[in-house]
Parts: C-alpha cells; sequence; structure tokens
C-alpha cells in the first residue's frame, strides 16, 4: 500500500490499526481542543479504510464537533449516531464515521475507532499533508458563521427618528382638543327629543277623536313648565325658538308660544254616579212534602231452644232418638248447632235442641 509523503508521527502505534490525520483535520482539531477547557467536547472523524495483511489504516479527511457526545462510551446511543450522520451528508458525504475523540484542553493520545457498532481506544496516530477540498470549505463555513455581521449605516434612519419625534413633541405642546360633544349639543339634542314627544302625545290623542283640547292644555302645560325648571330654552335658543300647538278635535296646528305659559286651572267633573240596580225579590222555596213512611213490618218472636248437656256415652243418634222417638233429627241438630261431624261431640258440651 502507498502511503502519504510527508508523515509526521504523533505518539507510539503498537497495534494493528494505522491512523493517518489530515492536517486540516488536525488544525480543526486544535482548535477546537483550545476552547475545551471548562468543559469536553466530542469530534466525529470522517475518511477512508483500508485493509491490507492483517493491518487496518484509517484515513482522516474531515472532522465535526458533535454536542450529544460528552465522554467516552463504547456503544453510541442513537441520537448520537443521528448527529453524526446528519453532519456526514452535509459536509463529508464521500466518507465513513470511522472514529471519534474527545477533548478536554490536553492533545489526545489517540482516538476511539468505531468497527462493527463498538468504538475501541487506539492509540498514536501519523499526521500527513494531502489535498483535502472538503474539510477545507467546512472550516471556511464556520469561520464565516464566527464572523461579526458588517455594521449597518443608521444615519438615514436616525434623521427620519429625530424628525419623528420632533412632530410628537410639537403634537403635545398643542391644546388637546376634547372629542366630547359641546354642552350646546346636549342641548339640542334634549330640545328635539322633547319635541318629539310633545308630538306623540298629540298624534295619539287626534287619533282617539275625543274632546280632550282641556287635557291637552293642561299637559301641555306642565310640559313647558317643566322645561322652563331644566333652563331649556337655552336649547331653543340653539334653533327651534318658538313651538306652539293649538289643538282642535280633529288636528294640531303650530303656532309660536309665549316663552312663559300660564299653567291652567284644572275643571274637575263630577263623576255621574250610576242609578242602584235594584235587587231581585226572591220567592218563597216551597218546602218538599216530606215521603209517606211506610209502617214497619212486624218483628217475629225468637225461638226458644231446649239446652242440652251432653254426658259420657252420647251420640246425636241416641239423642234424637230419646228426645223425639226418631233419628231424622240429627241433622236439625248439626245445622242448629254448626257440627260438621256428628260423630264429633265431646263430654259437657252444650248443644241446643230444635
Amino acid at each position: 500500500m502507498e502511503l502519504p509523503k510527508n508523515i509526521t508521527q504523533m505518539g507510539e502505534n503498537t497495534g494493528q490499526c494505522k491512523i493517518y490525520v489530515e492536517d486540516y483535520v488536525f488544525s480543526y482539531i486544535k482548535q477546537i481542543n483550545q476552547t475545551a477547557m471548562d468543559k469536553s467536547k466530542a469530534i466525529a472523524l470522517y475518511g477512508v479504510k483500508k485493509q491490507e495483511n492483517e493491518f487496518t489504516y484509517l484515513f482522516l479527511y474531515g472532522a465535526s464537533v458533535i454536542h450529544s457526545l460528552e465522554k467516552e462510551n463504547r456503544h453510541l446511543s442513537q441520537a448520537v449516531m443521528q448527529e453524526i450522520e446528519k453532519q456526514r451528508k452535509l459536509h463529508f458525504f464521500s466518507y465513513d464515521f470511522l472514529a471519534y475523540c474527545i477533548l478536554q484542553g490536553d492533545w489526545p493520545e489517540g482516538f476511539y475507532v468505531y468497527e462493527q457498532g463498538i468504538c475501541r481506544p487506539v492509540n498514536g496516530y501519523a499526521r500527513f499533508y494531502e489535498k483535502n477540498d472538503a474539510m477545507l470549505s467546512f472550516m471556511v463555513e464556520k469561520q464565516e458563521e464566527k464572523e461579526p455581521t458588517e455594521a449597518i449605516d443608521n444615519s438615514k434612519y436616525n434623521v427620519v427618528r429625530k424628525k419623528q419625534e420632533e412632530i410628537r413633541e410639537a403634537r403635545a405642546r398643542q391644546p388637546q382638543q376634547s372629542n366630547e360633544p359641546s354642552p350646546q349639543y346636549h342641548r339640542m339634542k334634549w330640545a328635539m327629543t322633547l319635541m318629539f314627544l310633545a308630538l306623540c302625545a298629540v298624534g295619539i290623542y287626534s287619533i282617539k277623536g275625543e274632546n280632550t283640547s282641556e287635557e291637552l292644555q293642561l299637559a301641555m302645560g306642565r310640559f313647558w313648565e317643566a322645561v322652563t325648571e331644566q333652563q331649556i330654552p337655552d336649547m331653543l335658543e340653539a334653533g327651534a325658538d318658538k313651538v306652539v300647538a293649538n289643538f282642535s278635535e280633529d288636528q294640531a296646528v303650530a303656532t309660536s308660544v309665549p316663552t312663559e305659559v300660564p299653567r291652567p286651572t284644572p275643571t274637575i267633573q263630577p263623576i255621574a254616579t250610576p242609578a242602584p240596580t235594584p235587587e231581585p225579590t226572591l220567592e218563597p222555596t216551597p218546602e218538599p212534602t216530606p215521603a209517606p213512611t211506610e209502617a214497619p213490618a212486624p218483628t217475629e218472636t225468637p225461638k226458644t231452644y231446649e239446652s242440652y248437656t251432653v254426658k259420657r256415652g252420647d251420640t246425636l243418634l241416641e239423642i234424637s232418638i230419646r228426645e223425639y222417638g226418631t233419628k231424622s233429627k240429627v241433622s236439625a241438630i248439626c245445622e242448629l248447632n254448626k257440627i260438621k261431624d256428628p260423630d264429633n261431640i265431646k263430654i259437657g258440651q252444650k248443644i241446643l235442641l230444635p
């Protein structure tokens, strides 16, 4: 295998894995290492892997900071691998992820080589010089991100802002105009409202067609008195000086009205009392004739029966033959004394004889 020229060995390598770091990658690691004094930083390394006999050769052409990895780990998590793969596709798509290193302010002695999902430490590596456009463009892009943005000329903006501030100050010095309506507007509003209510009242009385001229004059007198008390004549000076109503039975004609309207004395007419309605005379209700009562039926004299006390050896059959000379009275004795079984009588039992 043909190895790069101008190789500088860094550390001792005694294993079967040989690592060669390109100069741009070496410079990037050195730059990041200066900022890893307070907090350790992980660097993912991308490049080409070659195999010859029993030796493995790793040529590293790309490097990028991995934020999701903070310490050495033999098994990288899924989140770490996703970030590594994302950086590879963005900047080093023609290379593979081969190893990583942890920077803590001191120069690393070796790298953790990634093989079949497991990372193992390998000490010693060599530095070489070769054309590396991928790493060069990556470092230029990161340097542009760090540079401060160009200062913007704000002179024109300051001139415009100064003019706006002068306009605000001039407006602040001017007397503020109130947006509230003037008192004259309120007086006119009240006058128009009262005029409208008066015309509504006139219309209602005109529609009814009743002889209520005196009542209307009384109502209008009260209305104008209220207007005078509330100093509404000031309103009328703005536009409605004279409003007069001359009412008739059928229509109302507007004429001029003096400033003060004498209050007419209301005439109270006596209310006609309706004649009392004669109460109807009530005729006496005839008393109902009692129905003839039927004569009570003659009560039957209750029958009397002889009592007999059952003795030892007595039967109803013997009692019937002894008392009546026949056995046909057994059923009558049972029915009178409510005996169900004629053979079931007890000594000392009192029975009635029919």
